[in-house]
């Protein structure tokens, strides 16, 4: 019996006034694995994280997580910065 994927992301659709940010984007990440985004500025990378981190309100479609209970945590881009705290530290606190 196959298991289900811990990440998926199905028919993914965001946009923000007459533009189409996200169309339509199916993902799978399996367990143990690890995903990289590479593109141009402004192609939706940064929309789809939030998206997957259930912080980006999405106009069609889903995200699952398995379990349920289990969440996606996001970092920001351009993070708060503190001079005594250690990369750890703010991953723990924002995750």
């Amino acid at each position: 019996m196959a298991t289900a994927a811990p990440l998926r992301a199905i028919d993914l659709t965001v946009t923000r006034g007459p533009l189409t940010v996200l169309d339509g984007v199916d993902l799978v990440v399996a367990a143990g694995q690890r995903i990289g985004l590479v593109g141009p500025n402004g192609v939706g990378k940064t929309t789809l994280l939030r998206a997957l981190a259930g912080l980006e309100p999405l106009d069609r479609g889903r995200v699952l997580r398995t379990p349920p209970t289990a969440s996606v945590g996001y970092l920001p881009q351009e993070p708060a910065r503190s001079a005594t705290e250690t990369v750890g530290q703010s991953l723990a606190r924002r995750t």
